[in-house]
């Protein structure tokens, strides 16, 4: 069975597969979902303006997701990827501080920033980086695996994880910013640890 074979020769490149998605999928979600929440509940701002900032975050991140694919074919894909890791760590307080102005255009900024650099420079070598990670015969359960466990620890609870902390601190959103640095942190020394594919073939 692949998925029994892939546990056995790639237990490390699992977990790190699941490690690279933590920052990705979390950081996804809590721009896509938590900060519409936050915004138009907390501090009372319209919802189609930051319905708007999503849009045209996406929009953006069409082009830069394959323009960071393209970066990592050159320059590798942990360089890529640490790098978003490391500007969305970076963007966990300016988030806040630029939601907190109540000004539209300002958290458009953030979360176009959030979703076109920070995690469009995960997503686009994500792809290539993770299957080279596995062998031909075991790639697809391998990816799937690291891939699916990281979307059910990361990306399903990091909006409920926020809104807990939400909830819990508020008025204050520094515990928010530091459980995104947290993902973050498992992505970068995920990353760090594995293996840079870009030139590897796998058989």
């Amino acid at each position: 069975m692949p998925i029994l074979e892939a546990i056995r020769m790639y237990p490390k490149n699992i977990l790190l597969a699941m490690g690279a998605r933590f920052a990705e999928n979390g950081f996804f979600y809590i721009y896509a979902t938590f900060v519409l929440a936050y915004a138009t509940q907390s501090l009372g701002m319209n919802k189609q303006d930051m319905l708007n900032g999503v849009l045209i975050g996406a929009a953006i991140e069409t082009f830069t997701i394959p323009a960071f694919g393209a970066l990592s074919d050159r320059l590798g894909r942990r360089p890529i990827y640490i790098f978003g890791a490391v500007f969305s760590a970076l963007m966990s307080f300016p988030l806040f501080t630029l939601l907190a102005t109540r000004n539209p255009q300002y958290a458009w900024i953030a979360i176009v920033l959030g979703l076109a650099i920070g995690h469009a420079a995960m997503y686009g070598p994500q792809a290539s980086f993770l299957s080279e990670l596995f062998g031909t015969k075991v790639r697809y359960s391998g990816v799937s695996l690291g891939y699916n466990l990281a979307s059910i620890f990361a990306g399903a609870l990091s909006p409920l994880i926020a809104t807990g902390l939400m909830t819990a601190y508020a008025p204050a959103t520094w515990p928010i910013s530091l459980y995104m640095i947290a993902l973050a942190l498992i992505t970068i020394v995920s990353v760090y640890f594995a293996t840079e594919t870009r030139k590897i073939v796998q058989g």
